[in-house]
């Protein structure tokens, strides 16, 4: 009997080619449990990618796509959705990382529980090779009731959708630049619920160059954000968003980084 495959994970990648031929090869372990796709989205020609092309047309558990031009991680990330062909899709961000045995736990959590609509992992984050925290996802914290009162705890690297359903909500949502993961959490949670996976949490590598971080692509995200979901999101939620925005609070609390910084260089 022909082994189905369950879970795809999916990797949009910018200039980071030299971590999808380490996530290549980690994966080849589970090569016939799992689908690899990862869509390039307008990266620099580097000797990187045409490797991670070749270990693509070597293994017939991966995909790989060209875009041919940067048009953001959403619109890669949906590109791909488009490619998947399994029950599950696991949204990873290039950067990102996650042990075989975690991998091996979701499995069997998925073949275990084929009915689940999303699952949320614990996440460790980063900064500099640094680990700053680690945050465990509580399943209260992820109802529609409360992130339409303040954002989730977890990022997109560790959530894991049913295909069809993160579809049928739009995937992501092109247009926003910043934001995307908060955006998706509260769209998803208002039709379905998510669920908590106790593993190893998954390790998130925060760079702040990212253009995510840029001060006017996160003001002019949180005003699309706001007018999109204005309908929906909580009064206090609407409140903190608009004072965000008329006080600078992004660039105050970068402002104050540095400076904490610099005081402690001497």
């Amino acid at each position: 009997m022909k082994n189905i495959k369950l879970l795809t994970i999916l990797i949009p990648s910018h200039n980071r080619g030299l971590q999808l031929i380490k996530f290549i090869n980690k994966f080849y372990f589970f090569k016939n449990k799992i689908d690899l796709v990862i869509v390039n989205d307008g990266s620099n020609h580097s000797i990187f990618y045409k490797k991670v092309g070749l270990l693509c047309k070597k293994h017939s558990f991966t995909k790989y796509f060209e875009l041919n031009k940067n048009y953001g991680q959403s619109y890669a990330t949906n590109y791909g959705l488009s490619k998947v062909l399994t029950k599950f899709v696991w949204l990873l961000d290039d950067d990102d990382q996650i042990s075989k045995n975690t991998l091996m736990k979701i499995l069997y959590i998925l073949k275990t529980n084929p009915n689940i609509n999303a699952l949320l992992l614990p996440m460790s984050i980063f900064s500099k090779g640094k680990k700053i925290k680690t945050v465990y996802p509580k399943y209260e914290d992820h109802l529609f009731k409360n992130l339409r009162n303040k954002a989730q705890k977890v990022n997109t690297s560790c959530s894991i959708f049913n295909k069809n359903k993160l579809i049928k909500i739009g995937g992501l949502d092109p247009k926003l630049m910043g934001g995307t993961d908060t955006d998706l959490f509260l769209r998803f949670s208002k039709k379905f619920e998510f669920r908590i996976a106790h593993v190893f949490p998954v390790r998130v590598n925060v760079d702040t160059s990212n253009k995510t971080y840029n001060f006017m692509i996160q003001q002019k995200s949180k005003i699309y954000f706001i007018k999109k979901n204005w309908k929906i999101i909580s009064f206090k939620r609407k409140l903190y968003y608009l004072s965000s925005f008329i006080m600078f609070f992004p660039l105050l609390i970068k402002l104050q980084l540095t400076f904490k910084q610099l005081k402690k260089n001497g």
